[in-house]
């Protein structure tokens, strides 16, 4: 972990080694193409939420929050955008995402999480990420993007393993045991 020290009479900011042009840079999200304006109308398109983003229930920073982002993710708008926030679905739950922190237009970087459930016939880079994650916990199969039967009987095989309902789709439970 990184330690800052901050200098109230000169505000630099020194971590491990780093200027405070390399601190700015780090600490500023890459460039976005397209954050979406205070009353633009998302609902049922898909969004981005930007990695460590909060997401609450309520469109105010002091509403009660849902959860904390780790990678980007790829979910479905379900509204228009406040000056704020903007309202999303995450997994079938409606919360709420500072409009600052979405991006319409797919990160060219990090990774990508889905909250769809993922069945045979499915393709895309969700498909891929979690056929690389097959990958690590044992499964020998090919991430090509395409969840073929190949996929599917990794995923019966892993669910088999982790005590988990057999059903070859990959839903919230055996998501959060891949990525877990």
């Amino acid at each position: 972990m990184v330690e800052y020290v901050f200098r109230r009479r000169t505000g630099a900011v020194v971590a491990a080694g780093l200027t405070a042009a390399a601190l700015m840079l780090a600490a500023t999200p890459a460039a976005r193409a397209e954050t979406p304006a205070a009353g633009a109308d998302v609902a049922g398109k898909t969004v981005y939420v930007l990695p460590l983003s909060w997401l609450r229930y309520g469109e105010g920073l002091l509403s009660k929050p849902y959860t904390f982002t780790r990678n980007a993710l790829e979910v479905k708008g379900r509204g228009k955008c406040s000056a704020a926030a903007c309202p999303i679905n995450v997994g079938g739950i409606d919360v709420f995402a500072r409009r600052s922190r979405i991006d319409l237009v797919k990160p060219a970087t990090g990774t990508v999480v889905s909250y769809r459930t993922l069945r045979r016939g499915d393709e895309g880079d969700d498909v891929k990420a979690a056929q690389n994650a097959l990958i690590k916990a044992g499964s020998k199969i090919t991430a090509d993007g395409k969840y073929g039967r190949g996929t599917e009987a990794a995923v019966r095989d892993f669910q088999r393993k982790n005590s988990l309902g057999v059903d070859g789709a990959i839903g919230p439970q055996t998501r959060a045991k891949l990525l877990g």
